[in-house]
């Protein structure tokens, strides 16, 4: 979307705010990742995971970025994501290769149904797998199997109550931060389309 007539600049910077907000608290409140670790996430063409590629980027931290059209992967490439794979039932033999093996403790996911499973079962023992949308519109699914074996567990995200488990002076800084990034232009929308 873009600002014209009908659509304010307010309007472009509050979609990114509330994108951003929720990709901090998603890369910050689940897992004390280092730098040079691995985070999974699916839908990363979104803007949120366009936010978290770059959030984590400067983080320090590599991101799988997992998504289901070919033609997605040369621009999220650009963007900063270290790795980019196409969807698929062998998800978790091709994360494997592509992080070099690496114990992945994390995962995003914003697609939910069979997606989730596939995110859960990539991961390493005590792994988490974090859900914060629902583009498939299913329940998450994740096989007993999966959570007995690696002990991998799943949780709900909401932006707003991880924000409230902040303070004041907190919040204020995550949206300052924001704020910066997204003047500065590191931190990007994609646009879709204009319309009047």
């Amino acid at each position: 979307m873009r600002a014209g007539p009908e659509v304010s600049s307010n309007t472009v910077f509050t979609s990114g705010m509330v994108n951003g907000a929720t990709a901090v608290a998603v890369v910050e409140d689940f897992a004390e990742l280092q730098v040079g670790d691995w985070l999974l996430q699916n839908a990363a063409n979104s803007n949120c995971g366009r936010y978290v590629i770059s959030l984590a980027r400067r983080k320090g931290i590599r991101t799988c970025n997992v998504v289901r059209r070919a033609e997605l992967i040369p621009e999220l490439e650009r963007l900063g994501g270290d790795m980019v794979i196409l969807d698929g039932d062998d998800l978790p033999e091709r994360v494997a290769e592509a992080t070099d093996g690496a114990n992945l403790m994390l995962a995003l996911d914003a697609v939910a149904g069979p997606a989730t499973g596939r995110l859960a079962q990539c991961l390493a023992d005590g792994g988490k797998v974090v859900n914060y949308g629902a583009v498939t519109r299913l329940p998450c699914e994740v096989s007993f199997y999966t959570i007995f074996r690696k002990d991998v567990s799943l949780v709900g995200m909401s932006m707003g109550k991880q924000m409230q488990k902040r303070d004041a002076v907190q919040r204020r800084a995550v949206y300052e931060s924001l704020a910066e990034l997204i003047a500065a232009g590191e931190l990007k929308a994609a646009i879709a389309g204009t319309y009047r």
